[in-house]
This record gives C-alpha cells, sequence and structure tokens, in this order.
C-alpha cells in the first residue's frame, strides 16, 4: 500500500503534487495533492 504521507517524509513543503498510476477507470483524489489516475489517462485527449 502507498504510504499516504509521502511527501511530508521525503521533500516536506516542496511537494507540489503526485500521479499514482493504476488499472482502474477514474481519477481518484488520495490524501493532499494526490492523484491516482488511470494508466489509459495517459494517452486521452
Amino acid at each position: 500500500m502507498i504510504r499516504r504521507n509521502i511527501q511530508s517524509d521525503k521533500i516536506g513543503n516542496q511537494f507540489r503534487a503526485g500521479v499514482v498510476l493504476y488499472l482502474g477507470d477514474r481519477i481518484i483524489p488520495y490524501g493532499d495533492k494526490l492523484w491516482l489516475v488511470p494508466v489509459p489517462a495517459l494517452w486521452a485527449q
């Protein structure tokens, strides 16, 4: 499982936003400034 506080652990307040690619079909917010994004979204227009 992905740790939701990885941005504060490793980067601190320099963290802007993050994307985790996954095999689902929806974009889902996953904590502060972190999003789960489906892999096919890379090719969507």
